[in-house]
């Protein structure tokens, strides 16, 4: 088989056809035929067996070979502006294909998944059928479902799938048996992770079907954008969160006729991220401390802020490389 357009296989017993394999334009449907006859069915599983892996063979040779959309590139400015032109940066760049291409797989799966979960998430819905559609959509998309030994650490869920209720901010996954059932007075922060050869990347966004937080999911998405504007190489961590918080606190958020200022989260926190690890070393905290740890070239980060009147959370994180030569918003997309 080729990686391109329709194909076909054939197995063959000296010159007769025993079995065909084809896959469609679309890369999505096959056939799988058996034209030798008097074949025992023991046999026929057998043969069934080896077409479907055959198919699945080249839906990977499909997605290997695919370019994968950018993120948004966000050129350096003051001291670092000569990044995006200098030879040596360009050059360093352009090495880390493989880096690019499995952080861009992994980022595109986000989008697709989250924009389905996003139309489909409705009040009603049991927090394990979220948790199944999303997590065995990510599987599908990477073609790697984690049946076989090591098959999850090609690619798949790049942490525990997090479905967070109100007051619980941040890594609440629901295990077999759960019976929490999602209401529309419900506020849920999902956070997904989705990772191609170790490249974690880690989106989250909020769902309510209550205008009162609206305000809430505004002030976080707001923070978490400050985050990202103002990140780059060289960037002093304390200074970074001081300015999400500033952003954040410029809200407020009324309940019940009363008004309530919106602060960030002291003890949650962004992380940079490292091959096959979520947290690495380095915490992006959403208020001003004195942390004087800088951002550098090569670091991997998920902008993450957490926002809260008193009672309820909201969650907003967005994944960003700090390349040798440009900022790349990696999960950028129309929702966020």
């Amino acid at each position: 088989m080729v990686a391109y357009g329709k194909a076909s296989w054939e197995l063959r017993d000296k010159s007769d056809l025993v079995m065909s394999v084809i896959i469609d334009d679309d890369h999505i449907n096959g056939v799988i035929s058996l034209w030798k006859q008097d074949i025992g069915p023991e046999t026929v599983e057998e043969l069934v067996v080896i077409g479907i892996a055959k198919l699945e063979e080249y839906k990977r040779l499909m997605r290997t070979s695919m370019s994968y959309p950018k993120g948004e590139e966000v050129e350096y400015t003051d001291e670092n502006r000569y990044r995006t032109t200098n030879e040596e940066k360009r050059y360093l760049d352009n090495s880390n294909g493989d880096f690019l291409s499995d952080y861009r797989q992994a980022a595109e799966t986000h989008r697709q998944v989250r924009q389905w979960a996003q139309k489909s998430i409705k009040p009603g819905q049991s927090l394990i059928e979220i948790a199944n559609g999303i997590e065995n959509s990510v599987r599908q998309l990477t073609g790697h479902d984690g049946l076989s030994e090591g098959d999850s650490l090609i690619a798949g869920m790049g942490f525990p799938l997090g479905l967070n209720l109100d007051d619980i901010a941040a890594h609440f996954s629901p295990n077999a048996g759960d019976k929490t059932i999602l209401q529309r007075n419900n506020v849920m922060k999902v956070d997904i992770g989705v990772h191609v050869n170790g490249r974690i990347v880690d989106s989250a966004f909020t769902m309510s079907w209550d205008p009162t937080y609206d305000n809430l999911i505004a002030a976080v998405k707001d923070a978490t954008n400050t985050g990202i504007h103002e990140a780059g190489i060289d960037v002093r961590l304390g200074e970074l969160g001081g300015l999400i918080q500033e952003t954040m606190e410029s809200y407020e958020c009324e309940i019940n006729g009363v008004n309530y200022p919106i602060r960030p989260i002291r003890g949650l926190s962004g992380h940079n991220i490292l091959r096959y690890s979520i947290h690495g070393a380095k915490s992006v905290p959403s208020v001003l401390t004195d942390d004087p740890t800088k951002m550098e070239e090569g670091d991997v980060f998920a902008i993450e802020t957490f926002g809260s009147y008193t009672a309820q959370f909201e969650h907003g994180i967005k994944t960003i490389l700090l390349r040798p030569t440009v900022k790349e918003v990696i999960t950028r997309g129309d929702d966020y």
